[in-house]
């Protein structure tokens, strides 16, 4: 008699999109047999190699929700074992926090709680009356106005402002020759 493969039990698997992951699944043959390895359900983006049991790949945008995958041992084809387990993939929110260095403001396109991974978000600043936009700092640099982000994490961003500076004016009084009685 020939006994069939035995599939162990993956377990229930949590990752976050942007991920890369890595499982490998384990199975054994009393008889030494050559199987392979399939399963259905994955995540979009994740494979399995069929000659090892190992699955790989990254969690696109788009793949949060819970997966039900079944994963076989076959030999020549045919179904030896079965397991199924659920991978859940959470939809990873990212902020973008913009703080305000004098006299002006910053408007967020689109304005939004959280941001999805490889999102785009635009960053205008306006300065305040007699004050001027002088540049970005903390998770953005440089004066480019607007500025568009591709989100890929939490930013930290902040606007600085500086007011306008005006000289005073000189006022000159200037005495007519012969003059000396005080203006």
């Amino acid at each position: 008699v020939n006994d069939a493969p035995v599939l162990v039990q993956p377990a229930n698997q949590t990752n976050l999109v942007g991920e890369i992951v890595s499982l490998q699944l384990s199975a054994s043959d009393p008889e030494g047999d050559v199987f392979t390895y399939a399963a259905d359900g994955l995540p979009m983006g994740l494979v399995i190699d069929m000659y090892t049991g190992l699955i790989t790949g990254g969690l696109y945008p788009g793949t949060a929700g819970v997966h039900t995958v079944t994963v076989t041992v076959r030999i020549n084809d045919v179904v030896a074992d079965t397991k199924t387990f659920t991978w859940t993939v959470t939809d990873l929110l990212f902020t973008v926090t913009v703080n305000v260095v004098g006299n002006g403001n910053v408007t967020v396109t689109p304005l939004q709680a959280g941001y999805h991974y490889n999102d785009v978000v635009e960053l205008s600043a306006a300065a305040g009356t007699g004050w001027t936009f002088m540049g970005w700092s903390g998770d953005l640099s440089g004066n480019t106005n607007p500025k568009s982000i591709t989100i890929n994490g939490n930013y930290v961003i902040t606007a600085t402002f500086e007011e306008n500076i005006i000289p005073p004016s000189v006022l000159s009084i200037v005495r007519a020759s012969g003059d000396n009685t005080a203006a």
